[in-house]
């Protein structure tokens, strides 16, 4: 509670708090306005490095392969499975008088393949 708004509240309600209290809420009413000016702060600084971060590039080699790739995918599937391939990373499309815009996500492979780890079960060596 701000010093304003406790001053606002003892003239509403008739209270004369203790000078120690009051003292006490007014140090409490400082240090949330100062936490609070340091987040705010803290929250523009990242979105400062948010918003100028670089996006690393893809390989042109790679990309083509991959698309080449998605290609012969979709032209093997069925209009259902196209379906639901386009679906997966296009976000929106717009439609003008003179124009289609399509706000999409090019879908990459992972890095890496997961792998499956498979637990040994455990056994007891008797003699």
């Amino acid at each position: 509670m701000c010093s304003h708004s406790l001053t606002a509240f003892i003239n509403e309600n008739s209270v004369l708090p203790q000078p120690r209290i009051y003292a006490i809420f007014l140090n409490i009413g400082k240090a949330l306005l100062q936490k609070k000016e340091e987040l705010q702060q803290a929250k523009a600084e990242a979105e400062e490095v948010l918003h100028y971060k670089a996006v690393d590039m893809a390989d042109p080699r790679v990309v083509r392969n991959y698309v080449n790739d998605m290609r012969d995918l979709l032209a093997k599937s069925s209009i259902t499975e196209q379906r639901s391939f386009l679906k997966s990373f296009v976000e929106r499309i717009e439609v003008g008088d003179s124009e289609v815009k399509m706000y999409y996500t090019i879908p990459m492979p992972p890095n890496s393949l997961p792998g499956e780890t498979i637990g040994v079960i455990p056994f007891v060596h008797h003699g």
